[in-house]
């Protein structure tokens, strides 16, 4: 029942149920953080990461984040203890800079990740794509 609610982004569903001693927002490997990232559900990601034995790193959640263009859950994952970000050597750096997301590149920086992690990927990939302003974030070498 949680895995649905989340799905569909019933937010209120969703607090009623984690509330609930015998429901266990972890099932599945987490599922239920990754669908909720992958759907662009802000409200029910911080939902369940108010929850500490929620991990949203098993997989590539924060892949399908970004691929998703859900700006917004990685801003709020950045921080969040159990996320590392070098995760895939640093794919969401790389995604965010190809794409042209300079504040996200920006965020993502301040954050802590290092801009020459996997060899300077982003920056290769943002000056592959004409993005002069990410480039300049990123440092140029």
């Amino acid at each position: 029942m949680l895995k649905s609610s989340v799905f569909a982004g019933c937010t209120e569903v969703v607090q009623l149920l984690i509330a609930d001693p015998r429901v266990d927002p972890t099932v599945g490997n987490n599922i239920c953080v990754r669908l909720a990232c992958e759907y662009g559900h802000t409200t029910i990601v911080e939902q369940l990461l108010a929850i500490e034995a929620v991990d949203p790193m098993p997989t590539s959640w924060f892949d399908w984040t970004t691929m998703h263009r859900s700006a917004d859950i990685v801003r709020l994952l950045l921080h969040h203890p159990k996320v590392d970000l070098s995760f895939h050597d640093g794919y969401t750096l790389r995604w965010a800079a190809e794409h042209g997301h300079a504040d996200l590149v920006a965020d993502i920086l301040t954050a802590g990740l290092d801009a020459d992690i996997n060899d300077g990927a982003a920056r290769e990939a943002a000056a592959a794509n004409g993005h002069a302003n990410i480039v300049a974030l990123l440092g140029c070498k």
